[in-house]
């Protein structure tokens, strides 16, 4: 209802300013998709000597970092730096290019994914002087028609359904990292990526919730000339793999975000009730408590289709629910307990970071105050 009520209430404020921008990109072993990645971003729109693109290679085995060499006339090329060698995973490159990095605002995407020539004009529209962080939406490309890619690109467009709406009523829970903007002061007000540093995954969402601490106002982009396409198709072990990933930092919303968290909760809760529908003391209660699930969740799906201006088609939406059941035990209890590999690289689970600031953290900026 939450969710719905923010869809609903959503306005886009804009901007006319045209600061200096940065696109930060990490790369590993990404050859079959970084030429296209490259191309869509430095065809675009805004003033080309008003953004740079900066991308960092992930020490990749393949031909990753020759392909990007060939563009090294309008591209930076990276490689990670000494001093953020302790960062786990994404991280590593990521701080790396912050670091190097000249821009007001920043913007990120993965190296799977192209851009529309419109995508850094329409994000730093958003950017008015009260938003300090502006989320996007990113569709998977129909690149198959197998149960496994509708089951992903459906489901991925139900969590950022999910985000939009949050962000609509003034709650900062998710992004993703295909499509994800901030100021770099805003960034360096939470110390960038120290504190969470230690966790394998979590570059975007948990990066928001430092954000969020720090009273960073957020928008959401819902304009299609916004919006990427990830050219990435999983397979079901490594769509599993993926989920998992993303579940890992669960765990970590008890100290990041508690309203959050307990959100994570009952949507695992959610989807333990139909396992009670044949028990005769519980069976009418869970069936109708599903059953509200459903409507609420078609509610917000709707809602999402015609607020974002995409959507996959909603005649996989009973399958998606059905599906949901299995996999969001899985990947929840997976991802919180047994971990992931990402990259080729195995990643345990970790201590959660701490949720305290530094003195240097406190907010002071007025750009970020809610």
């Amino acid at each position: 209802m939450i969710f719905a009520i923010g869809l609903l209430r959503r306005r886009d404020l804009l901007t006319t300013e045209q600061p200096f921008v940065s696109i930060v990109v990490a790369a590993r072993d990404e050859q079959a998709f970084i030429t296209a990645c490259v191309e869509s971003l430095i065809d675009q729109t805004y003033p080309r000597n008003q953004y740079e693109v900066l991308v960092v290679d992930d020490d990749s085995s393949d031909d990753t970092r020759a392909i990007l060499e060939s563009y090294a006339d309008e591209v930076c090329v990276l490689s990670p730096l000494p001093e953020f060698a302790g960062y786990a995973a994404k991280k590593r490159p990521m701080a790396s290019g912050l670091a190097r990095a000249r821009g007001e605002i920043i913007l990120t995407t993965d190296a799977d994914c192209t851009v529309p020539p419109t995508w850094v004009k329409t994000m730093v529209e958003h950017f008015t002087p009260e938003t300090s962080v502006v989320a996007g939406y990113s569709r998977i490309a129909p690149v198959s028609s197998g149960i496994v890619h509708r089951f992903q690109t459906f489901d991925f467009h139900a969590l950022l359904s999910a985000a939009a709406g949050a962000i609509g009523v003034g709650r900062s829970w998710a992004a993703t990292g295909q499509n994800f903007a901030f100021r770099r002061s805003i960034f360096d007000l939470v110390g960038g990526y120290e504190s969470i540093a230690n966790r394998p995954s979590g570059d975007d969402v948990l990066l928001l919730q430092r954000f969020r601490k720090a009273r960073a106002t957020t928008a959401f982009c819902s304009n299609p000339a916004g919006h990427v396409t990830t050219w990435r198709s999983e397979s079901l072990s490594g769509l599993v793999n993926q989920r998992r990933r993303w579940a890992s930092n669960a765990i970590v919303q008890i100290g990041l975000n508690p309203a959050f968290f307990a959100y994570v909760s009952g949507v695992l809760s959610a989807n333990l009730v139909p396992l009670f529908a044949a028990d005769t003391r519980f069976g009418g209660a869970a069936i109708s408590l599903w059953m509200a699930k459903l409507l609420l969740d078609f509610v917000v799906l709707w809602l999402s289709r015609r607020r974002l201006g995409t959507s996959p088609s909603l005649w996989f939406y009973p399958v998606w629910q059905i599906l949901q059941i299995p996999y969001t035990l899985l990947v929840g209890v997976a991802g919180t307990f047994l971990g992931f590999t990402w990259k080729g690289r195995r990643h345990t689970r970790v201590s959660p970071p701490s949720s305290r600031y530094s003195p240097k953290d406190e907010p002071e900026a007025s750009h970020v105050t809610m």
